[in-house]
């Protein structure tokens, strides 16, 4: 619906004394908002020049009336013939006073002659009022921009015009906007490719204007990140004039994951021209797939044997009862275990996983079992669908490998010995073989052996395969290490000096000496110097020669950058002829200070070594070496030593006496030392003074 407004159009005229008439052209033109609109006013409108609702009126069949006043005094009306374009209306005739008179318009942009040209306007009076009316209009519900009508006064014949020659109408829609709305969708999900789902969305009525409105899908229990539909970004949906529905299409992902419908939306907003009534449209992904119903296991190490200690794999499906593989909604955790009674052995390594969510199986690796068996059972389980047990399948022992053996000789006619075989793929019943013949083995761990060689194995020189067999299922016996079977050595070490000074360098000599009695001879070869505590030689072997009878030796030299007793150990390698050996020497390092110090030191049973520590292994009656551990150069003045004994350490024994006071090199008594008894005290104390002429020493 519709109604106008207006500007008055005055034609205004002074008459001279002769009272001639007057007479004026009018055009009307009606302008759009929108170029091709052809929609008429939604109502008959009469406009009216000066806006007096008497002078315009319409007759019994609804057309205009036109009228115009002469002067105040007296005034002619006469009928309006209609003249209609697109709901534009013009008085075509109008019979004014005396003169007859017709009227030139322009109707929807069309000059036409809808009377005569003039209009004549009395003769006696100033002024004249005239009326158009917009008359039929059509009425409709299309939405619009508001609209205008102008009419124009030109060509004024013994007159002129006023300042007001154009009067606008406006036609104002008022109908309402119309609203937008999206519908629901259902699809069938489907085992792959891609579905579509297409939404409508539509306005309540077509309207006169461009229409937008934006879309964008949303989550529900579908998800775009978990690949059930294409999500699509904010778009722009535009409904030209006239137009009422436009579709909007989601891509729906296919697979065969047994799962509930699932939904998805698509949301309208921001409409422009419009409102939104309905602005959700729902998506629903009917599921078509057979839910999972049980557990199989499909295959335990790809279809090859696993062996022992060795990680193997076990793949576990889902599947629906008729045994096709179906995917599961959601990720599924998945534990092996041993079915008991089926294998003695322990079932160790990874045993959990999980099937993915929309997937049908998982592989677990890194599986092991610690034995070697037939007749094996793995059971899966997940909690919900029915477990499942693997066919029984064998665990072989693997075939060994050996690397290294602990010694690579042994000497002819020696004593027996425990020989240690390093390798992998060892087992708890692999078995070391001399010469193709068991030996008792222990096994250590799966890359190491040990061996009992007995002296029956050491009477004959040759050298000897050692092997690892392990037995069946699977297994075999390993490449061959060689032990070889020489002319015995041993091996002595002695360095002079045998005390030195820190810093200070000593001579160490390795000799090597043929022991196997009958048809001896001077062994050949090297000998490799180490030292575990500090130091350096130079070099750290030595070629042996000077042979003696039926033995050889070489020096190196020591260089003593550490203090305290130093382990030198000198090794020879075995030639063809003469097996390996070694030896150590225990080699005295006097530690220097910057301050003096006095330190008490002393040696266990069996050993050369001086130590600060617990002194072991001493029987009752022993002699027990003790020294004090001089450093620091020679001070201002004598200094006073008093060395503490306990003389009962309990109530039938303890030290009985310290004796055979002696001085090293460097070390002169100043006092001679006494025993000083303390009373019924058990500890008895010797003391006695030194003087320092070195900057190290021992008492």
């Amino acid at each position: 619906m519709g109604h106008l407004s207006r500007r008055t159009a005055n034609a205004r005229a002074r008459s001279s004394p002769h009272r001639q008439g007057l007479s004026i052209r009018f055009a009307a033109t009606r302008r759009r908002i929108e170029d091709g609109d052809r929609e008429v006013p939604e109502r008959r409108q009469i406009a009216r020049g000066d806006g007096s609702a008497d002078l315009c009126r319409t007759d019994e069949r609804g057309h205009a009336v036109g009228a115009v006043e002469a002067d105040d005094r007296r005034r002619d009306e006469v009928r309006a013939v209609d003249r209609q374009r697109e709901g534009f209306t013009a008085a075509s005739r109008a019979r004014l006073g005396e003169a007859g008179s017709y009227w030139h318009g322009v109707v929807d942009g069309e000059r036409r002659a809808v009377g005569r040209s003039q209009a004549a306007i009395g003769r006696s009076n100033d002024h004249a009022r005239f009326c158009l009316a917009v008359g039929d209009t059509t009425d409709d519900t299309l939405d619009e921009a508001n609209e205008t009508i102008a009419v124009t006064l030109s060509s004024p014949v013994n007159s002129t015009l006023g300042t007001n020659t154009t009067h606008t109408y406006t036609i104002t829609d008022n109908d309402p906007v119309p609203t937008l709305s999206i519908n629901d969708v259902p699809v069938t999900e489907g085992d792959s490719g891609i579905t579509s789902a297409t939404f409508t969305v539509g306005l309540s009525t077509a309207s006169g204007r461009t229409v937008t409105v934006s879309y964008a899908t949303a989550n529900g229990t579908a998800t775009s990140a978990s690949g059930d539909y294409a999500a699509l970004s904010t778009t722009t949906l535009t409904f030209n004039p006239g137009e009422i529905s436009k579709t909007v299409t989601v891509q729906v992902n296919g697979d065969t994951t047994g799962e509930g419908d699932e939904t998805f939306f698509v949301n309208l907003s921001g409409a422009t021209n419009a409102t939104i009534a309905d602005g959700q449209g729902q998506g629903t992904i009917l599921n078509d797939d057979v839910f999972p119903t049980k557990l199989v296991i499909t295959s335990i190490n790809g279809g090859t044997t696993p062996t022992v200690g060795t990680g193997f794999s076990v793949t576990v499906e889902a599947q629906d009862p008729g045994g096709t593989p179906r995917n599961v909604a959601a990720s599924t955790a998945i534990t092996l275990s041993l079915k008991p009674g089926t294998g003695t052995g322990t079932l160790g390594g990874t045993l959990t996983g999980s099937i993915p969510a929309n997937s049908s199986s998982v592989t677990i690796s890194g599986v092991t079992y610690s034995k070697a068996e037939t007749g094996v059972v793995i059971t899966a389980t997940d909690g919900s669908l029915t477990a499942a047990d693997s066919t029984p399948f064998a665990v072989n022992n693997p075939v060994p490998t050996t690397t290294s053996l602990s010694q690579t000789s042994a000497a002819r006619g020696g004593e027996a010995f425990t020989l240690a075989v390093n390798g992998s793929n060892f087992v708890a019943a692999s078995v070391v073989r001399f010469n193709g013949s068991d030996r008792v083995t222990t096994f250590v761990s799966a890359t190491q052996l040990t061996a009992a060689i007995p002296a029956s194995d050491l009477t004959t020189f040759g050298d000897f395969p050692i092997t690892v067999f392990n037995p069946a299922p699977g297994g075999g016996e390993s490449n061959a290490q060689t032990l070889s079977v020489r002319r015995g050595t041993s091996t002595s070490v002695s360095c002079s000096p045998a005390q030195v000074t820190q810093g200070g360098s000593t001579s160490c000599t390795a000799t090597v000496t043929d022991i196997s009695g009958a048809g001896a001879s001077a062994p050949a070869g090297t000998a490799t110097f180490s030292n575990l505590a500090g130091g350096n030689f130079t070099p750290a072997n030595c070629t042996l020669s000077s042979p003696s009878a039926n033995s050889s030796s070489c020096s190196v030299t020591y260089n003593a950058t550490v203090g305290g007793s130093q382990t030198i150990k000198a090794t020879y390698t075995a030639s063809a002829t003469h097996a390996d050996s070694s030896g150590i020497f225990i080699l005295d390092v006097l530690a220097t200070t910057n301050n003096f110090q006095a330190t008490l030191e002393g040696q266990s049973f069996g050993s050369s070594a001086w130590t600060a520590g617990q002194l072991d292994n001493w029987a009752e009656g022993q002699s027990i070496p003790v020294r004090v551990r001089l450093s620091g150069g020679a001070p201002s003045g004598p200094q006073t030593i008093d060395v503490n004994f306990d003389y009962k350490k309990n109530a039938t024994a303890g030290l009985q006496d310290l004796f055979t006071f002696t001085t090293s090199s460097g070390v002169t008594f100043g006092t001679a030392p006494f025993l000083k008894i303390n009373g019924t005290n058990d500890v008895w104390t010797y003391e006695f003074t030194v003087n320092m002429t070195g900057s190290t020493g021992t008492v």
